[in-house]
């Protein structure tokens, strides 16, 4: 018996070592998954929060937008004072633009929390019409704005407060190109592709235009040719995203002399 047991002793002291070295290298392997998956979890949070500091880079550009509506409204209020009615339109026009601007304040808190933005389907038509008002207080009384509805409801998908920013951040990059005044052009339609049916929206402007190598950085993010004092280069990058996210796409035309045509695409309801 004793070479058996000799046997048994080293068959048992080499499971045990075994045992222990297995022990050892599972240890070791949770705890290397362990680090890995803090780290995975520390780079998630980094890029979210590196992409809530690029959204409210955007909403701040947005709301000080609006703020300068609100401001040459009050400076025409105080002006009219006198004429009720037209202090009272006054007045309209500014609490909507507030809404608006509170609207997108809570979307940047929304965001933060939930890291994207709520959207619904919506009437292009309506969306455009109310945020008429605050585009013409924007643009001044040197550019005239035109705007062409679709006949029948053009059912998106898209968020209201972002969409009038959008629109907002838009028609006063056309009034910048129209120093000496202009037009700017509306145009709401639905069209249908290869890809199935969409709802588009078109601004279009007869300003200077842009050059191939502008146009090809118009929408990187801190991409101006404004200068720090007259823009930060985010609207047209926040313009991209949020139709990316709207699961739609962007067309944008440009000559030198002859203006910019930019056209939105939303996914219809009725695809």
């Amino acid at each position: 018996m004793r070479p058996w047991r000799s046997h048994t002793m080293v068959v048992v002291v080499g499971a045990a070592i075994l045992l222990a070295m297995l022990s050892v290298l599972e240890w070791l392997s949770r705890r290397y998954r362990q680090r890995e998956q803090r780290a995975e979890a520390r780079l998630i949070e980094a890029e979210r929060l590196e992409s809530i500091g690029r959204f409210a880079g955007g909403v701040a550009h947005d709301v000080g937008n609006l703020l300068r509506v609100v401001r040459s409204a009050v400076i025409l209020l105080r002006r009219q004072s006198e004429d009720k009615s037209k202090a009272e339109n006054l007045l309209d026009q500014i609490d909507g633009t507030l809404t608006v601007g509170g609207e997108l304040v809570n979307q940047l808190l929304f965001y933060a929390r939930a890291g994207r933005s709520e959207v619904e389907y919506l009437d292009l038509n309506f969306i455009v019409s109310e945020a008429l008002p605050i585009l013409k207080r924007a643009v001044g009384p040197l550019i005239d704005i035109e705007v062409s509805y679709d006949g029948a409801s053009v059912i998106c998908l898209t968020n209201v407060a972002q969409f009038q920013a959008i629109l907002l951040n838009l028609v006063l990059n056309s009034r910048d190109a129209m120093p000496r005044g202009g037009r700017v052009s509306l145009a709401v339609r639905a069209v249908a592709d290869v890809d199935g049916k969409w709802d588009e929206v078109s601004v279009s402007d007869n300003g200077t235009g842009m050059p191939h190598d502008i146009l090809r950085q118009a929408f990187d993010p801190f991409f101006t040719t404004k200068g720090i004092e007259n823009g930060h280069g985010l609207g047209l990058s926040q313009v991209r995203a949020f139709i990316e996210y709207c699961q739609g796409s962007l067309e944008v035309e440009s000559q030198p002399g002859h203006g910019t045509v930019i056209r939105l695409r939303l996914p219809s309801r009725f695809r």
